[in-house]
């Protein structure tokens, strides 16, 4: 990987994802607003296993090859708050994802699988935190598998761009979305961007605006206190695809 750039492959392949799917080891975790540092944390949100992944590819790279892929989340901790990017798989497939096929039958009678680890909010717990916590909710794109916990998130700010939000909202929905999954937007405090958006005012977090299918953003830019990078999501799928600049076709 650049070493400026972490790379949010929201399914990546283990191969390029591996190093993105743990929380960093951390035992305490100061929450006073005159704390001046700035952390990142990555969190594992998730894992998805398909027999043929074929459609991580439109080139025929990975057509007939396995891969088990990483879904991590993100957590940055700020002087004025802490923003979650990303809320990851639910802890249940929705119907319309699954099918109704029970988990353990999934990948022979689907072709793919996915599984968490541990949950959200338990590694919340372990750095002193609770969902009510959190003051920013963001997300890189409304799939079900970066909104699966967004309901959790009730007290947050939930910064939204506003074409994403419209496309999420289809009917009928497109896919991967499950509007079910996020229906707390309606409720809490809202913040609707159509542009880049800079939640601290001090350049640590800017969700930003970058091409994808519905217009809405995928990337998250970190700078100021924290060595500048860029999260991304649905970059690429595997680390051969990154070096050679090939975009994932489901983006």
């Amino acid at each position: 990987m650049h070493a400026r750039i972490v790379t949010m492959l929201t399914r990546a392949a283990r191969v390029a994802g591996a190093a993105m799917m743990f929380a960093l080891p951390v035992t305490t975790v100061s929450r006073t607003r005159s704390d001046a540092t700035v952390r990142l944390y990555t969190l594992d949100c998730g894992h998805a296993e398909f027999k043929d992944f074929g459609l991580g590819s439109d080139t025929g790279d990975y057509d007939g090859r396995p891969a088990e892929l990483a879904d991590p989340c993100f957590l940055i901790k700020h002087p004025k708050g802490w923003l979650l990017w990303d809320a990851g798989l639910p802890a249940a497939l929705p119907r319309s994802v699954s099918g109704g096929v029970a988990p353990q039958d999934m990948l022979a009678k689907l072709g793919f699988r996915t599984w968490i680890a541990r949950p959200l909010v338990d590694q919340l717990a372990e750095l002193g935190l609770k969902p009510r916590d959190i003051d920013y909710l963001a997300f890189s794109h409304m799939h079900f598998d970066h909104v699966g916990n967004a309901n959790l998130f009730t007290r947050a700010t939930w910064i939204l761009n506003r074409d994403e939000l419209a496309w999420a909202l289809s009917d009928p929905p497109h896919v991967s979305m499950v509007p079910d999954l996020f229906s707390e937007y309606t409720r809490a405090n809202k913040k609707l961007i159509d542009g880049d958006f800079d939640v601290f005012g001090d350049g640590t977090a800017c969700p930003g605006r970058r091409p994808t299918r519905a217009g809405g953003f995928r990337a998250l830019t970190q700078g100021a206190a924290l060595p500048r990078m860029t999260l991304g999501s649905h970059v690429a799928h595997g680390s051969n695809a990154f070096q050679r600049s090939r975009a994932c076709p489901m983006s």
